[in-house]
């Protein structure tokens, strides 16, 4: 699920301004300071960093010359230098990378987007702001992730049907006391319910299982 986020600037002239900037050290100097551009919603500083080389006349061929990352989208595998064919799961970037990149280097706009999506093993959202710069030779590109779950979808078919109730009424709030009352089961068997769910989503906590249920329901219309 891709879903565009409004750029609350109609000042092309700002824009172009922006685009020209040499020091980008600091995105957020670029979304503050300069008054250029703003998102529906920005949760404070980003949590990725890139900066693109979009030389190249196809996108499969422009190159990540600078990540900077506090949550790495790709486990055990560094993205930096890599030209983006390079990259693990190229159906993702099929369908989520390339059109945007190249839609921003043609019409040297800036454009945002709430992605949701599966890369590789895992289920991810996060909002994206892609900034045109030098001349729109490179591409700076700006995450804010939501989550980024390592999780089989298709682990959640294997739990019971009691099972699945019972993460779903934590997820409401319920505590294990609460959710035996509702189901008139005994706390001991919601319990024995909620750690036989853990394992079989190889879940670090409750929370974590229900969060894998949750994406899970969301996953069957929109990953």
């Amino acid at each position: 699920m891709i879903r565009p986020l409004s750029l609350l600037t109609t000042n092309h002239a700002d824009i172009r301004e922006a685009s020209k900037l040499r020091d980008v050290h600091d995105p957020l100097l670029l979304l503050n300071e300069k008054g250029c551009f703003d998102l529906d919603y920005l949760p404070g500083r980003p949590t990725c960093i890139s900066i693109i080389d979009i030389a190249k006349r196809d996108p499969e061929y422009f190159r990540n010359i600078q990540t900077t990352t506090i949550v790495p989208f790709y486990k055990d595998w560094d993205s930096r230098g890599k030209i983006l064919c390079e990259y693990p799961d190229q159906s993702y970037h099929q369908s989520i990378i390339y059109p945007y990149y190249q839609a921003v280097k043609e019409h040297n706009e800036p454009q945002g987007q709430l992605v949701r999506s599966q890369l590789c093993d895992r289920m991810v959202q996060y909002r994206r702001l892609i900034l045109p710069f030098k001349k729109a030779k490179l591409l700076l590109v700006l995450y804010w992730v939501d989550f980024l779950i390592d999780a089989s979808l298709a682990q959640v078919t294997v739990l019971s049907g009691r099972e699945k109730e019972c993460l779903s009424l934590l997820a409401s709030g319920y505590s294990a006391k609460m959710a035996a009352h509702h189901l008139g089961l005994a706390v001991r068997t919601v319990e024995h319910y909620i750690e036989s769910a853990k394992q079989k989503l190889r879940a670090k906590n409750s929370t974590h299982a229900t969060s894998i249920l949750l994406l899970h329901s969301m996953s069957r219309e929109e990953f």
